[in-house]
C-alpha cells in the first residue's frame, strides 16, 4: 500500500519518492513531514501516465511544495531584495 493519499501509478510512486528525499536532505526535515507536505500539496488528484507535473523534476517540486509558488523562491537573495519579496519561509504544515 503506498504512503501516498491520492491516486498514482508506480512511476509517480516514484517521482513523489524523489521528491520526498529531496525534502529531507535539502530541508532536514522528516520523511513523514515530506510525505505529508506532499499528500497535502496533490490532495484529491491523479498522477497516471503521461502528466503535466513531470514538467518540473523533483528538486523544484520539493521547494515549491516546502514554500509554495506564491513564495517566489527561485528568485535569488539580490532579486528578492529589489522586488521587495520577504524572505522565503516553509509553508505552515498542514494538519
Amino acid at each position: 500500500m503506498s504512503k501516498f493519499t491520492f491516486m498514482i501509478d508506480e512511476e509517480a510512486e516514484t517521482f513523489c519518492n524523489k521528491i520526498a528525499e529531496y525534502m529531507t536532505s535539502f530541508f532536514g526535515i522528516s520523511m513523514d513531514e515530506a510525505i505529508t507536505r506532499i499528500n497535502h500539496h496533490w490532495k484529491g488528484q491523479a498522477i497516471v501516465g503521461f502528466d503535466i507535473v513531470y514538467h518540473q523534476d523533483p528538486e523544484n517540486w520539493a521547494k515549491d511544495i516546502y514554500w509554495g509558488a506564491d513564495s517566489y523562491w527561485w528568485f535569488q537573495a539580490e532579486v528578492r531584495e529589489r522586488l521587495k519579496l520577504p524572505p522565503v519561509k516553509p509553508r505552515p504544515l498542514p494538519e
